[in-house]
This record gives C-alpha cells, sequence and structure tokens, in this order.
C-alpha cells in the first residue's frame, strides 16, 4: 500500500513535472507568437468612395502602418479625413472635361489665326477690283461730276478702299450736305449723296457803285452755296422757274460777303433763314422777299403785295396764325399787317 502509495505520489509528481514543462513551453512560444503578429506585413492600400456631392467623386486611400513600438501592439489605422494618410486623385471625369474644353479652346484659337490670315490676304489681294462706280440721291448734281470728284483711287478692290477719303473729298462740294459710300459686291462702289436743302437767293451788295448786284444760293442751315449765273449754280443746274419761286432776301449788311461752303452768321440773314425754315409750306410759298438789315427790323413781302412787320423769329406759329387770320377777315383791302408782338396784331387797311 505504500508503494501504490508512492506510485501515486510519483505518477502526481510526474505530471506536475509534466505539467511545469508544459506551461514552460507555452512561455517560451508566447512571445515568439507576439514577435510574429508584430511584424506582420502592411496591408495593401485599397481605394475607398467616399460620400461626395452629387457630379463628383473622390478617393481616399487607407493604410495601416505598423508600429514598431515596444510592445508591437497592433496597428494604427486611419481614418477619413487624417491629413498623414490621405491622398486625393482629380476625378477622372473632371479631367476628361477640362481636356475637352483645352481642346475646343485651341480648335477656336486655331478658327480665328486662319480666319485673320485669310481676311489679311483677301484684303491685299487684287480679287474682286472695283470697276463700277455709281451715283444715287442726285438731284441737281450731275453723276458724272460726282465721281470724278470722288476720285476712286486706282487699284481699289471690294475689301480695300478708302472709303473715308472718297467721303472727305465729296464734303467739300457746297452742294452735298451729306454723303455715304457703299459698297456694292463684287465690284461696285455706291456714292449715296444727300443734296443741300435751297432756302433763299441772298442779293449781295455790291463793293462798288460799279459792280452788279450779286445773287447768292444759300441753304436752310446757312451754309453758302454758290453763285447764280443764269440757270447755272455752281456745279449744279436748276430750273429757272425754280429760281423765281424762291424767296429772296435783300437790304442784308453790306459787310456780308460770301464763301461756298461756309456758314453765314450775319443776324439779319440768319434771322430771315429761322423764319422761312419755321413756317408752315402754305405760308412759306407766299413770301416773295424778306428785307433783313437786322433780326427786329425784318419785313416780309407777299406775293398779294401785302407788307408783314414780322420781328424776330419767336413765336412764329402764332404770328402766322395772326397774319392767315387778318387775310381772311380783311382780304383785298389790307395794305400792312404787324405781328412783331403775336397777341396784338395790327393791320393797315386801304
Amino acid at each position: 500500500m505504500a508503494q501504490n502509495s508512492r506510485r501515486r505520489s510519483g505518477s502526481s509528481d510526474s505530471s506536475k513535472k509534466r505539467s511545469g514543462s508544459s506551461a514552460s513551453s507555452n512561455k517560451k512560444y508566447r512571445p515568439e507568437r507576439d514577435h510574429v503578429r508584430a511584424r506582420r506585413q502592411v496591408r495593401p492600400r485599397t481605394p475607398t468612395v467616399l460620400d461626395a456631392p452629387a457630379g463628383s467623386a473622390s478617393f481616399e486611400f487607407e493604410e495601416e502602418n505598423a508600429e514598431r513600438s515596444a510592445g508591437g501592439r497592433g496597428t494604427r489605422s486611419t481614418r477619413p479625413g487624417s491629413r498623414s494618410t490621405r491622398r486625393t486623385r482629380r476625378p477622372p471625369a473632371k479631367d476628361a472635361f477640362l481636356s475637352g474644353v483645352r481642346g475646343k479652346l485651341l480648335i477656336a484659337l486655331a478658327a480665328v489665326v486662319v480666319l485673320a490670315a485669310g481676311m489679311t490676304a483677301l484684303y491685299f489681294s487684287s480679287i474682286f477690283p472695283v470697276t463700277n462706280v455709281t451715283v444715287a440721291g442726285n438731284s441737281k448734281l450731275q453723276s458724272g461730276y460726282v465721281i470724278k470728284l470722288a476720285d476712286v483711287p486706282e487699284g481699289s478692290t471690294f475689301f480695300r478702299t478708302d472709303i473715308e477719303g472718297i467721303r472727305a473729298r465729296l464734303l467739300t462740294e457746297p452742294w452735298i450736305q451729306d454723303v455715304s459710300v457703299e459698297r456694292g459686291f463684287p465690284d461696285t462702289i455706291v456714292l449715296r449723296i444727300t443734296e443741300q436743302p435751297i432756302a433763299a437767293v441772298v442779293s449781295i451788295v455790291p463793293e462798288t457803285a460799279h459792280d452788279a448786284v450779286q445773287q447768292w444760293v444759300i441753304a436752310e442751315d446757312g451754309t453758302w452755296i454758290a453763285l447764280v449765273e443764269d440757270d447755272v449754280v455752281g456745279q449744279a443746274r436748276i430750273n429757272a422757274e425754280e429760281l423765281v419761286k424762291l424767296p429772296k432776301i435783300k437790304d442784308i449788311d453790306a459787310a456780308v460777303r460770301p464763301v461756298p461752303g461756309t456758314k453765314e452768321t450775319d443776324e439779319g440773314i440768319v434771322n430771315a433763314l429761322a423764319l422761312l425754315t419755321g413756317f408752315s409750306r402754305e405760308m412759306r410759298d407766299m413770301v416773295a422777299v424778306i428785307s433783313a438789315p437786322d433780326a427786329v427790323k425784318t419785313t416780309l413781302k407777299l406775293y398779294n403785295n401785302v407788307g408783314v412787320a414780322f420781328g424776330r423769329a419767336e413765336d412764329i406759329e402764332a404770328k402766322e396764325q395772326a397774319i392767315a387770320t387778318v387775310l381772311a377777315e380783311h382780304e383785298g383791302t389790307i395794305i400792312n399787317i404787324n405781328v412783331r408782338v403775336a397777341d396784338r396784331a395790327t393791320a393797315t387797311y386801304l
């Protein structure tokens, strides 16, 4: 029995030894397993699509870096927004869009360059030479004279024509109030002119007693056009009947000396022209002569031989109405009408 007890005791001791050996063995290999865990390789980076506003995308690469510190416990994972681990890329859709825009800009730039080069070549080439010049809007000036005055430079083309130079030359003619120079494809230049509207014929006091009184045509804006010589007025021909019907301005200041193409500043003449342009067509056709020594003393002589003391070109409409009323009420018995003050018209009767 004692022997059995010793056996059991030996067996127990043996078990303890094996158990101790096993525990010792476990303790021996645990550091090795920890060491293996510490040396785990870094997991490969995988792209993760983050939530983003519609129409855009962003990619984030997350990586886990092994901590090589004492104990080597686990790894540190990165979180979204970490500055140390986030790497962003421009979305492929945005890259494609920018590439498309750059391509279109380059194409547009190339087109502009080609167009500019083409226009420059056309401008300096002899394509579409000007072979035809026409005149429009003239009633008193001869077309041949206008074309000659325009003097379109030799070698002009549809694209290369000195428009401003032609216009400047035409405007030196007192009869021409305005002009536009137009191109007609492929070889035509059109000179579209506006002639000066004639206002009256002015009697110019001669410088000496031996000189004859000169008759000058003046435009509505006060521009001197030309001296009347029979039916020729400068470079234009005017029907004799038309000349007769024009109002005559006389008794002007003896110092007035007309220069073709210039505007008159004499007070009497300026006042007379203001009357004529302010009258209605019916009243204007009744005026035969205007005496214009100055503005205040301006008087009219109507075709029915009635004299009108008009004065300054003020209240023209009211004065015209007063004249018409007096003439209508006392037709055939009126000698003179005074409308210098529009609301106090007076008249002299036979």
